[in-house]
């Protein structure tokens, strides 16, 4: 695997070792959060639930027997392993990505209750309405808890609910109920605050098509900055140059130090003309950016004598915007130059 030529040994065989724990955790999320291959698992943990709440003090009083009878089937087990092959690095990464991902979209919910509750509470009008509310729900619920629904009932479903949170009819019944007005005013009044019509979810094929989509309704012009560093090294008996060590960064290089074309040499990315725009350059020519010597050594304001230039040591450490005879040996600067996008004539 080329992962494992370029990872650690000792993260290796952590991340080995820590697989049979993520591939249960991911089972896990993956039941809870209904993503599972098979939809019919987490549908069985509706069931499950519901008999282990509303039948717990009988499973309690036969629990020391159900693991006792486990235990006798696991154990001798132990010994005949299969033949199964350990995992690659690159299958456990992908098991940590995948739980990742679920995790995100178990988090969500939380996030976004927590989010509403900041709501509230920067509200004082919001706060005090919802006070009042939970104070007159509040003999309302001890009346179902006493008549109607016994507490053990209640957490059966409210369980049921929580679990099939994730699943595709919960979700669709919560965007149904949500775009209706009485759903919403009744809110509103709980809580006091007010509560806009979402707008309907549009799917797109990529976030560029989106981009490009939304700038065809718009008046005002998408532009982009490009920026490209050149790079200068000062030899002996020669003075600065674009020559540069073959172990360094190139002549001309982004901000991620990846080698590009020279200014002159630099051509903008071509772009379907399906999509009936393209790209071409907003300013006349490039410009030497000053700001970014400012940026780079606050102590300093006028940069105007050195044309934009940072002065580095040998190892491109140690910027400065004075030359020194001895101690500065490499020099970069920064060019920009702007483009936008325009329809196709």
């Amino acid at each position: 695997s080329p992962l494992l030529a370029t990872t650690p040994p000792t993260v290796a065989r952590a991340l080995a070792q820590a697989y049979p724990f993520v591939t249960l955790l991911n089972n896990v999320a993956a039941l809870l959060s209904w993503t599972s291959p098979d939809p019919w698992e987490s549908c069985l943990m509706l069931p499950v639930w519901i008999l282990t709440v509303m039948y717990s003090q009988t499973i309690m009083l036969f629990l020391p027997l159900f693991l006792a009878s486990l235990l006798v089937n696991v154990l001798p087990m132990r010994g005949h392993k299969g033949g199964s092959a350990p995992p690659t690095l690159d299958t456990v990464v992908h098991e940590l990505a995948t739980l990742s991902t679920r995790l995100q979209l178990l988090s969500e919910p939380w996030t976004t209750a927590l989010a509403f509750l900041h709501r509230i509470l920067d509200s004082p009008s919001a706060t005090q309405r919802s006070i009042i509310t939970l104070s007159l729900l509040f003999p309302v619920h001890i009346f179902i808890s006493l008549f109607l629904f016994s507490p053990k009932l209640q957490i059966a479903l409210v369980g049921v609910l929580a679990l099939s949170f994730h699943s595709l009819p919960s979700r669709i019944a919560r965007i149904m109920l949500w775009r209706s007005r009485l759903v919403r005013h009744i809110a509103s009044q709980i809580t006091g605050l007010e509560f806009a019509i979402p707008p309907p979810a549009s799917l797109k094929e990529s976030s560029v098509d989106a981009h490009l989509d939304s700038s065809r309704n718009s008046n005002e012009p998408v532009r982009f900055s490009y920026v490209v560093y050149e790079n200068q090294r000062k030899w002996l008996g020669v003075g600065w140059t674009s020559s540069m060590s073959s172990y360094e960064r190139g002549a001309w290089t982004d901000e991620f130090l990846n080698t590009v074309k020279p200014i002159d040499q630099f051509e903008l990315p071509k772009i379907d003309p399906s999509y009936g725009y393209k790209w071409q350059w907003a300013d006349p020519s490039w410009h030497i950016d000053k700001s970014f010597s400012i940026e780079s050594d606050s102590s300093k304001t006028d940069t105007e004598d050195n044309e934009g230039w940072i002065y580095y040591d040998n190892s491109w450490k140690n910027p400065s915007l004075e030359e020194s005879s001895f101690g500065h040996y490499t020099r970069r600067r920064r060019w920009v130059r702007t483009a936008e996008l325009v329809p196709l004539t």
